[in-house]
């Protein structure tokens, strides 16, 4: 429901609606973690702290987690 409006997760790999941002291919709607330890988790937060700056890709984002 948080992908309707345009929310840009970051959450468990294992969640089955969200899909790891692939840069290369414009693809994704959230960033994701697999292990459960506090240093993926961190990283996937970089990760995302880091796209926001671009507009252009975080706009994608939010685009690919509104999409059905």
């Amino acid at each position: 429901a948080c992908l309707e409006y345009g929310i840009v997760p970051v959450a468990s790999a294992d969640q089955s609606m969200m899909r790891d941002y692939d840069p290369t291919l414009e693809s994704g709607n959230a960033f994701t973690y697999r292990e459960s330890s506090p240093w993926a988790m961190f990283a996937a937060i970089v990760r995302a702290l880091e796209t926001f700056k671009l507009p252009y890709d975080w706009q994608r984002i939010q685009r690919n987690g509104m999409e059905k």
